[in-house]
């Protein structure tokens, strides 16, 4: 073999490496997400010898409104919409026309001798 047909040989190795690396592709690494979770409440055992336990009391002067931490709110939204559209539209159309009697001759034309 000879130069020539080592570096035609060569060339075309290549080109053959350069168009099957493009057939390839990359996956890209998808990062994982995980939603944060909420925080675990501590569960605390009632203590014993004891009548009141902390966290369940009752308040006799107060309503049901929402107050504390991880209480349900109710959103209500109140919309008022207010539209008008006026339109008046006037047309008016006036034609007058006038048509002398027909004449043939210089003379006037009848209708059955009249």
């Amino acid at each position: 073999m000879n130069l020539h047909d080592l570096s035609i040989r060569a060339i075309v190795i290549l080109v053959a490496a350069g168009l099957l690396s493009a057939c390839g592709s990359i996956i890209p690494r998808e990062e994982s997400y995980d939603p944060p979770l909420p925080e675990q409440q501590v569960y605390e055992p009632p203590s014993s010898g004891s009548i009141y336990r902390a966290g369940t009391d009752v308040r006799l002067f107060e309503d049901l409104k929402a107050g504390r931490v991880g209480d349900i709110l109710t959103v209500r939204l109140t919309e008022n919409t207010n539209a008008s559209k006026n339109s008046q539209t006037s047309t008016s159309k006036s034609t007058d026309a006038t048509l002398a009697n027909p004449t043939i001759f210089g003379r006037p034309t009848t209708f059955d001798g009249v």
